[in-house]
Protein backbone atom coordinates (compact mmCIF):
# COMPACT_ATOMS: atom_id res chain seq x y z
CA UNK A 1 0.00 0.00 0.00
CA UNK A 2 3.26 2.43 0.97
CA UNK A 3 6.02 2.93 -0.86
CA UNK A 4 9.33 4.78 0.08
CA UNK A 5 11.11 6.72 -2.18
CA UNK A 6 14.68 8.71 -1.00
CA UNK A 7 17.48 10.78 -2.63
CA UNK A 8 19.73 11.89 -0.48
CA UNK A 9 18.01 14.30 2.35
CA UNK A 10 14.57 13.62 0.78
CA UNK A 11 12.49 11.37 1.46
CA UNK A 12 8.74 10.78 -0.23
CA UNK A 13 6.19 8.45 1.84
CA UNK A 14 3.52 7.57 -0.74
CA UNK A 15 0.11 5.46 -1.13
CA UNK A 16 0.07 3.40 -3.89
CA UNK A 17 -3.81 2.92 -4.35
CA UNK A 18 -4.46 6.45 -3.94
CA UNK A 19 -1.60 7.56 -5.91
CA UNK A 20 -0.86 10.27 -3.33
CA UNK A 21 1.99 11.89 -1.32
CA UNK A 22 1.18 11.51 2.31
CA UNK A 23 4.71 12.97 3.50
CA UNK A 24 7.91 14.22 2.22
CA UNK A 25 10.62 14.84 4.65
CA UNK A 26 14.03 16.76 3.62
CA UNK A 27 17.12 16.84 6.04
CA UNK A 28 18.31 20.22 6.28
CA UNK A 29 21.45 21.77 6.33
CA UNK A 30 22.67 23.52 9.61
CA UNK A 31 22.53 27.60 9.57
CA UNK A 32 26.15 27.88 10.47
CA UNK A 33 28.77 27.98 7.55
CA UNK A 34 31.86 29.60 8.97
CA UNK A 35 33.35 28.50 12.30
CA UNK A 36 32.48 30.82 15.18
CA UNK A 37 29.27 32.98 13.26
CA UNK A 38 27.15 32.36 16.25
CA UNK A 39 24.95 30.36 13.87
CA UNK A 40 23.10 26.91 15.02
CA UNK A 41 25.52 23.79 13.69
CA UNK A 42 22.21 22.09 14.68
CA UNK A 43 20.19 20.25 11.73
CA UNK A 44 16.38 20.24 11.03
CA UNK A 45 13.65 18.20 9.30
CA UNK A 46 11.11 19.83 7.15
CA UNK A 47 8.14 17.20 7.01
CA UNK A 48 5.06 18.72 4.62
CA UNK A 49 6.59 22.25 4.70
CA UNK A 50 6.64 22.18 8.87
CA UNK A 51 10.02 22.73 9.97
CA UNK A 52 10.85 20.26 12.85
CA UNK A 53 14.14 21.30 14.91
CA UNK A 54 14.13 18.55 18.26
CA UNK A 55 15.74 15.74 16.69
CA UNK A 56 19.39 15.99 17.76
CA UNK A 57 18.76 12.50 19.35
CA UNK A 58 18.16 10.91 15.87
CA UNK A 59 20.89 12.52 14.04
CA UNK A 60 24.74 11.41 13.72
CA UNK A 61 27.33 12.98 12.77
CA UNK A 62 30.46 12.45 10.77
CA UNK A 63 33.87 13.84 10.32
CA UNK A 64 35.13 13.94 6.72
CA UNK A 65 38.72 12.75 7.63
CA UNK A 66 38.64 9.91 4.94
CA UNK A 67 36.93 7.99 6.90
CA UNK A 68 33.41 9.81 7.49
CA UNK A 69 34.24 8.80 11.56
CA UNK A 70 31.26 9.24 14.26
CA UNK A 71 31.33 12.40 16.06
CA UNK A 72 29.06 12.12 20.04
CA UNK A 73 27.58 16.02 18.76
CA UNK A 74 27.20 18.22 16.32
CA UNK A 75 30.21 19.56 14.80
CA UNK A 76 31.33 23.50 15.28
CA UNK A 77 34.71 23.42 13.83
CA UNK A 78 35.50 23.72 10.41
CA UNK A 79 35.68 20.95 8.23
CA UNK A 80 33.49 19.15 5.83
CA UNK A 81 30.68 16.56 7.71
CA UNK A 82 27.80 14.64 7.04
CA UNK A 83 24.73 14.74 9.13
CA UNK A 84 22.70 11.38 8.29
CA UNK A 85 18.88 10.34 10.03
CA UNK A 86 17.59 6.57 10.47
CA UNK A 87 14.34 5.06 10.06
CA UNK A 88 13.95 1.66 11.01
CA UNK A 89 11.29 -0.35 11.59
CA UNK A 90 10.71 -4.17 11.25
CA UNK A 91 13.50 -5.60 10.97
CA UNK A 92 12.03 -8.03 9.04
CA UNK A 93 10.45 -6.00 6.67
CA UNK A 94 12.64 -2.87 5.46
CA UNK A 95 10.55 -1.63 2.70
CA UNK A 96 10.21 1.47 4.96
CA UNK A 97 13.25 1.84 6.25
CA UNK A 98 15.24 5.29 4.90
CA UNK A 99 18.31 6.92 5.88
CA UNK A 100 18.35 10.89 4.81
CA UNK A 101 21.56 12.64 4.63
CA UNK A 102 23.61 15.84 3.97
CA UNK A 103 26.85 16.82 3.33
CA UNK A 104 28.01 20.42 4.12
CA UNK A 105 30.96 22.11 4.87
CA UNK A 106 32.03 24.56 8.22
CA UNK A 107 34.77 27.12 6.33
CA UNK A 108 37.65 28.47 8.39
CA UNK A 109 37.07 31.87 9.69
CA UNK A 110 39.15 34.57 8.51
CA UNK A 111 42.34 35.89 11.23
CA UNK A 112 45.05 38.17 10.66
CA UNK A 113 48.03 38.61 11.94
CA UNK A 114 50.32 41.53 12.04
CA UNK A 115 53.50 42.13 13.37
CA UNK A 116 54.06 44.94 15.40
CA UNK A 117 56.04 47.87 14.01
CA UNK A 118 59.82 47.99 15.83
CA UNK A 119 62.53 50.40 16.33
CA UNK A 120 66.38 49.38 15.92
CA UNK A 121 69.81 51.22 15.35
CA UNK A 122 72.54 50.69 12.92
CA UNK A 123 74.31 47.66 13.65
CA UNK A 124 71.65 46.19 15.53
CA UNK A 125 70.56 42.87 14.61
CA UNK A 126 66.93 42.91 12.56
CA UNK A 127 64.41 42.18 15.81
CA UNK A 128 60.39 42.20 16.01
CA UNK A 129 58.27 43.11 18.72
CA UNK A 130 55.66 40.59 19.06
CA UNK A 131 52.09 40.49 17.02
CA UNK A 132 48.45 41.17 16.79
CA UNK A 133 45.46 39.14 15.90
CA UNK A 134 42.47 40.21 14.24
CA UNK A 135 39.62 38.14 13.97
CA UNK A 136 39.57 35.10 16.42
CA UNK A 137 36.23 33.99 17.65
CA UNK A 138 35.34 33.98 21.59
CA UNK A 139 37.77 33.51 23.57
CA UNK A 140 40.14 31.66 21.21
CA UNK A 141 44.08 33.35 20.98
CA UNK A 142 47.30 32.75 19.86
CA UNK A 143 47.63 29.49 22.44
CA UNK A 144 44.43 27.48 19.98
CA UNK A 145 46.97 27.85 16.75
CA UNK A 146 49.61 25.80 16.18
CA UNK A 147 52.94 26.05 14.65
CA UNK A 148 55.73 28.03 16.05
CA UNK A 149 55.70 32.42 15.56
CA UNK A 150 58.52 33.37 12.99
CA UNK A 151 59.90 36.25 11.68
CA UNK A 152 61.39 37.49 8.22
CA UNK A 153 63.02 40.62 7.51
CA UNK A 154 64.31 42.93 4.53
CA UNK A 155 66.90 44.06 5.92
CA UNK A 156 70.24 42.49 7.44
CA UNK A 157 72.56 43.74 10.15
CA UNK A 158 74.85 46.70 8.85
CA UNK A 159 71.91 47.57 6.05
CA UNK A 160 71.59 51.41 5.86
CA UNK A 161 69.36 52.97 7.91
CA UNK A 162 65.57 53.77 6.79
CA UNK A 163 62.02 51.78 6.67
CA UNK A 164 62.14 47.88 6.26
CA UNK A 165 58.86 45.18 6.99
CA UNK A 166 58.49 42.79 9.62
CA UNK A 167 57.09 39.64 8.23
CA UNK A 168 55.39 36.90 10.39
CA UNK A 169 54.41 33.26 9.59
CA UNK A 170 54.72 29.87 11.09
CA UNK A 171 51.48 29.33 12.78
CA UNK A 172 48.68 27.27 11.14
CA UNK A 173 45.13 26.19 12.23
CA UNK A 174 42.15 24.09 11.44
CA UNK A 175 39.53 26.56 12.10
CA UNK A 176 40.91 29.93 10.33
CA UNK A 177 42.30 31.05 7.30
CA UNK A 178 45.54 33.01 8.20
CA UNK A 179 46.50 36.30 6.30
CA UNK A 180 49.75 37.45 7.30
CA UNK A 181 50.19 41.09 7.66
CA UNK A 182 54.00 43.23 7.76
CA UNK A 183 55.02 45.29 10.37
CA UNK A 184 57.35 48.42 9.79
CA UNK A 185 61.18 48.11 11.14
CA UNK A 186 62.86 51.50 11.34
CA UNK A 187 66.41 51.60 11.45
CA UNK A 188 67.78 54.85 12.93
CA UNK A 189 70.92 56.24 12.60
CA UNK A 190 73.56 55.39 15.14
CA UNK A 191 75.12 58.11 17.27
CA UNK A 192 78.63 58.31 17.59
CA UNK A 193 80.77 60.92 19.97
CA UNK A 194 83.93 62.66 18.15
CA UNK A 195 86.88 63.97 20.36
CA UNK A 196 88.79 66.47 19.22
CA UNK A 197 92.12 66.40 20.70
CA UNK A 198 94.80 70.01 20.61
CA UNK A 199 98.14 69.42 19.23
CA UNK A 200 101.66 71.08 19.44
CA UNK A 201 103.76 72.40 16.84
CA UNK A 202 106.42 69.46 18.10
CA UNK A 203 103.83 67.18 17.33
CA UNK A 204 103.07 66.05 21.13
CA UNK A 205 99.47 66.09 22.59
CA UNK A 206 99.21 69.38 24.50
CA UNK A 207 98.03 68.50 28.02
Amino acid sequence: LYTVSQDGATCTVSCSLCQKVLETLTLLKPACKTYGDGKSCEVAVLVNDVLVTDISDQVYFRWENGQWNKLEAAPTNAGTYRAEIYNVGDPYDTADDFTLYVEYTIAKAKLTITAEDNTITYGDAPAANGVTGNGFVGSDSFTDLSGELTYSYNYEQFGNVGTYKITPGGLTSGNYKITFADGTLIVNAKTITVTAYAVQADGFEDK
